[in-house]
């Protein structure tokens, strides 16, 4: 992406994506209970659905790393670099075995069972896939710093994601770390009553 005019289309779809974020949280949680009439995939066209992005997505979202490898090229980057709100480097692996690796690790890290993706949007240009969609991973409450065996961690994400024949060269996420901190801090609190 290192085309000036893809990087403002970017940052003002980000703007605009941060500026609706209040709205889209609170409809979460209906979202991903899949109710017909609120669910945003269900609006979504076909095309965006079958697209090659949206189908790795679904292998991650269904943990199924081998799965994943497959869609990857060989020197496949995934890249994070909203991961500096927790005052960390950005996330940035390059090679497919070490994308998977890194997706691999942080499941197991954190404890998570489940993880559930709603998508709201996405449009494809040249090659690369702009996904907005909303998650919510099911982890260890003790990874998070909460006396519950499991809890689930509601939150956003915008993925750009670049196909080159048919498989991912490059998958960037920007997520809503906020905005999960915020729950957490609200379950933290639920536990201290």
């Amino acid at each position: 992406m290192n085309n000036p005019l893809c990087l403002v289309m970017l940052a003002c779809g980000l703007t605009m994506t941060l500026a609706a974020s209040q709205f889209a949280l609170a409809n979460t949680n209906d979202a991903l209970a899949g109710d017909d009439a609120t669910e945003p995939a269900t609006r979504l066209p076909q095309e965006c659905m079958d697209s090659a992005a949206v189908s790795y997505l679904k292998l991650i979202e269904a943990m199924d790393w081998q799965g994943m490898r497959k869609r990857l090229a060989s020197d496949a980057r995934y890249v994070d670099p909203t991961m500096v709100h927790y005052n960390r480097p950005a996330i940035d692996r390059t090679g497919a075995d070490a994308v998977v690796a890194f997706w691999r690790t942080s499941s197991e890290e954190s404890g998570t069972t489940l993880i559930k993706y709603a998508y709201r949007n996405c449009f494809e240009t040249a090659g690369f896939h702009v996904v907005h969609y909303d998650i919510a991973v099911d982890v260890s409450g003790e990874y998070w710093g909460i006396n519950q065996k499991q809890v689930t961690i509601p939150g956003q994400v915008m993925s750009v994601i670049r196909i080159v024949d048919g498989l991912v060269a490059e998958h960037r996420d920007y997520v809503d770390y906020a905005g999960a901190d915020r729950h957490v801090e609200s379950l933290q609190g639920n536990n201290q009553r």
